[in-house]
């Protein structure tokens, strides 16, 4: 949302309300609920938050076309992105999730662990030398891979590793 707004106001398109200030505070709050166990508040709060998203996302498609041909590439992949954000949010099973907007081939990956049962990245497969550590060959595996990677072939020269990158 904020980067809608920030795009708007950069190239001087008129917005009706841009909730710059109370959206940030808004997403603040809702983490304040979250972590107190105070859900019914948070799932109000959380509406409200995707109404005003979705006010700003219809603003900004009525005036896609005021735009120039690459700045409309850039809000229709904010676009895009916000209307995705808005549909799992309405499904909260659907699949191809998206969980970061700075790196959209983020997967959840669930590892089983009662500490930490959920990690967020991409599962990475690096092979180096075994004597001299030398990288030799690097591989990411994406969605939820085992843990048993069969395509990565070891021998006595070299060493497997496999990583979460996040």
């Amino acid at each position: 949302m904020q980067k809608m707004i920030a795009l708007m106001q950069q190239e001087g398109l008129s917005i009706r309300q841009c909730y710059a200030r109370t959206a940030p505070r808004m997403v603040e709050i809702i983490g304040r609920y979250a972590h107190a166990r105070q859900f019914k508040r948070m799932r109000r709060l959380l509406s409200v938050l995707v109404t005003r998203v979705g006010r700003v996302v219809r603003e900004l498609e009525r005036q896609l076309g005021k735009l120039e041909e690459l700045k409309q590439l850039e809000a229709q992949k904010l676009l895009d992105q916000a209307k995705q954000i808005l549909k799992q949010n309405n499904n909260p099973k659907a699949k191809n999730k998206l969980y970061s907007l700075h790196e959209p081939n983020v997967d959840c990956i669930s590892k089983g662990k009662a500490h930490k049962r959920y990690e967020f990245g991409v599962k990475v497969g690096i092979v180096n030398t075994r004597k001299d550590g030398f990288v030799v060959g690097i591989r990411s595996y994406p969605g939820n891979p085992t843990t048993d990677i069969p395509s990565m072939i070891c021998c006595n020269y070299y060493r497997c590793i496999a990583l979460f990158i996040t």
